[in-house]
């Protein structure tokens, strides 16, 4: 989180692909690898798991077992790609199923709608009376009214709870 002036900002890093840049046999850098086709739809996806992750404070493959790295990486994808996420996303309301599925839904070249994108969170937060003041809760967290995101604080309408998430591997 930023602090003084940046107050208002959150630094988000994603390290899930980061790499070594140094081969530790020659010392020398590491060529870049092309076939990665990193996107745009990436990012706004990565964003989206971490809002869940500040809402909820873990995700549904934050505690799985699996007996290696590889079949640890087979079971998020498949967590990430089935139902499960957007299952659990929508505890959190719409906005956030729809959020996932505009992203899912673009090709690798195709620029995400940001202006529906924010809409959607927007528009939440004129339904539920919350005022974008750009005074964040960890700025000053002693006037931060209840149903914010504050640790045990948070409320939801009812209706977006009906259905209770049940891990499942």
């Amino acid at each position: 989180m930023g602090l003084y002036s940046d107050a208002n900002t959150v630094y988000l890093l994603d390290f899930g692909l980061a790499r070594n840049f140094v081969d530790p046999d020659t010392g020398g850098h590491i060529p870049p690898i092309d076939s990665r086709n990193i996107s745009r739809r990436d990012d706004m996806e990565s964003l989206g798991y971490t809002l869940l992750y500040l809402l909820n404070g873990s995700l549904p493959w934050s505690l799985i077992y699996a007996p290696d790295s590889k079949t640890a990486r087979s079971i998020i994808a498949e967590m990430k790609n089935g139902t499960v996420l957007l299952d659990f996303a929508v505890r959190y309301g719409p906005e956030f199923k729809q959020y996932f599925e505009h992203i899912r839904n673009l090709e690798f070249e195709h620029r995400p709608d940001y202006t529906y994108l924010r809409g959607l969170f927007r528009g939440r937060m004129r339904k539920e009376g919350w005022v974008y003041d750009w005074v964040f809760d960890w700025v000053s967290p002693e006037n931060a009214p209840r149903g914010t995101l504050c640790p045990g604080e948070y409320k939801l309408d009812s209706a977006f709870l009906t259905r209770p998430y049940v891990e499942t591997f």
